[in-house]
């Protein structure tokens, strides 16, 4: 049987490696006989191939900070520029203590913090646009999560927008994200939940920035959780030449990994196992309140880790998208 050495999975975004190498399983499966369900998921490392994932940009302002009250001065002034100009700003604040890093993780209006070692680097947008928006999609996405007969109960998930994430080589904070708890109150038939502090679905917003660097904070929840973040909505806010939000939601999926068999002169197609990826699952593009955007459909089974089909899919609608993204609209 003749098939390449390895399988390549493409991911998307800035200072982010293009492929991770996947091990090809010891023989080939027969088609014919094997269904979907019964194929074995290709098993391979999450460990990361280039050095650092702590993406410093270009536009970056640096500041060593010795005092918290100097480091919290800069982050009040680069705040300002950013509610000024209306757009994105960066803030590195590096060669910093311990104790000061702990202090400022706390949460900051319209910033996100991006850990690594002794530095911090900071992604300060609009605040009033951010809030907005984040604000509002903490209204709606509970009373959808209620729509889909899920409890709005810490028994059953907790949201945890203001907990640092630690990846392999940084940690990060989302715009909102949603952890089920494990073992919830189901029924007794209900297999439970293994553990675990990752969240099932994060968001993130981006302000005029390009889709390119949002897809990479994708890769970088379901790479850096190894799996366990498997969905991730992204809200780019942009308002040139006229105000819309783009709405994405990516989610991971099993691909059928296809080999080649050689017989004699002839090559047979043959499956040789299932890929895990992450791709895009929906886009919407809301321009005014009344425009012809999609709702977006978020897998339950995934959202609360279960396999079992007792809920239907999480929807958030029109009306929704409309209300949360309004300000932009």
């Amino acid at each position: 049987m003749s098939t390449p050495n390895s399988r390549e999975v493409a991911f998307a975004g800035p200072n982010t490696p293009p492929s991770i190498p996947l091990p090809l399983p010891e023989k080939a499966i027969d088609v014919a006989s094997t269904s979907i369900n019964e194929m074995p998921l290709l098993q391979f490392s999450f460990e990361p191939v280039a050095k650092s994932d702590f993406w410093i940009p270009d536009n970056v302002e640096t500041i060593i900070a010795t005092t918290l009250s100097q480091a919290r001065n800069k982050i009040s002034r680069v705040q300002k520029a950013a509610d000024k100009s209306k757009q994105t700003k960066y803030l590195l604040i590096s060669e910093t203590s311990e104790d000061i890093i702990e202090k400022l993780l706390e949460k900051v209006r319209g910033a996100k913090a991006t850990r690594a070692k002794n530095c911090i680097l900071y992604r300060v947008m609009p605040s009033r646009d951010h809030g907005t928006l984040v604000g509002t999609f903490n209204v709606h996405f509970p009373f959808a999560i209620q729509t889909a007969n899920i409890p709005i109960s810490r028994q059953w998930w907790v949201a945890t927008a203001d907990s640092l994430f630690m990846g392999f080589y940084c940690g990060r904070q989302a715009d909102y994200s949603f952890t089920p708890v494990a073992n919830p109150p189901r029924t007794d038939t209900t297999p439970p939940l293994a553990p675990t502090d990752w969240p099932s679905f994060v968001v993130e917003v981006g302000h005029s920035e390009s889709f390119q660097q949002l897809r990479g904070d994708a890769n970088w929840w379901w790479r850096n959780s190894s799996r366990q973040t498997k969905l991730i909505l992204l809200f780019n806010v942009c308002k040139t030449p006229s105000h819309f939000v783009e709405v994405e939601l990516w989610q991971e999926a099993l691909h059928s990994y296809v080999g080649y068999e050689t017989r004699s002169t002839q090559r047979f197609r043959t499956e040789l196992g299932l890929v895990p990826v992450l791709e895009r699952k929906q886009n919407t593009t809301v321009v005014s309140p009344h425009g012809n955007h999609t709702s977006i459909e978020i897998d339950t089974g995934l959202l609360l880790r279960h396999t079992a089909n007792f809920a239907p899919n999480v929807i958030l609608t029109q009306e929704m998208l409309s209300e949360i993204c309004a300000q932009y609209s």
